[in-house]
């Protein structure tokens, strides 16, 4: 019993952390001399790279509980905080990329940075509501939360909808990824909505 809950969940985690697997083989390659890794400029493609899958990982950690409701028997609810922290482990490494490498820690070329680019407020504001989320994932801050924990958690969609417009105001030409991820995106987000309640409160407001 043990070993069929434990290998599941190994399995996940290595699917999971493929991203960031393939991140460090891409850097390998690069320190190695293989200049078509990660193009001219290595630290601009990677923070790209792990800024596209952070924004995947969000979109499958929102597709878990349409599927849960739909094949409960899986109960893929138990998975639903696994992708969540690799999605923000993305986030995290993404940030440390353009702050550190590619800004070099100086708040001045991070102040100038972000009034050219405002697209940089909509990702430090994305991650700034992923942090609270990321730290009371716990089923024991779940517990100390209470129905506050579901709100606090409910900021998953506005931060669908930031990293979406931040996504889109990079896109300098080619829409077609921006457009699948975003139709995926826009598509969960529909699935979440309670549509039984909706039915109800509409059959009610006919009936007076």
């Amino acid at each position: 019993m043990l070993l069929n809950s434990v290998y599941p969940r190994l399995l996940l985690h290595l699917v999971a952390a493929m991203p960031l697997i393939y991140a460090l083989v891409l850097i390998i390659r690069s320190a190695t001399g293989d200049f078509t890794a990660l193009g001219a400029d290595p630290a601009e493609e990677l923070m790209s790279y792990l800024g596209q899958w952070a924004l995947i990982g969000i979109i499958v950690t929102l597709a878990i509980s349409p599927l849960n409701r739909r094949v409960p028997r899986l109960r893929l609810i138990r998975y639903r905080r696994l992708f969540g922290l690799w999605a923000f482990a993305c986030v995290c490494l993404h940030m440390v990329l353009y702050t550190v490498v590619l800004s070099g820690l100086n708040m001045e070329v991070l102040l100038s940075d972000i009034l050219e680019r405002p697209f940089i407020i909509l990702g430090v504001l994305g991650f700034l509501m992923l942090v609270p989320m990321a730290i009371t994932s716990t089923a024991g801050w779940r517990r100390r939360l209470g129905r506050n924990w579901s709100r606090l958690h409910r900021l998953i969609y506005l931060v669908t909808g930031v990293a979406l417009v931040h996504f889109f105001l990079q896109v300098r030409s080619d829409y077609g990824e921006f457009v699948l991820i975003s139709t995926v995106a826009i598509l969960l987000l529909l699935l979440r909505l309670p549509f039984q309640k909706l039915k109800s409160l509409f059959r009610q407001a006919r009936q007076h």
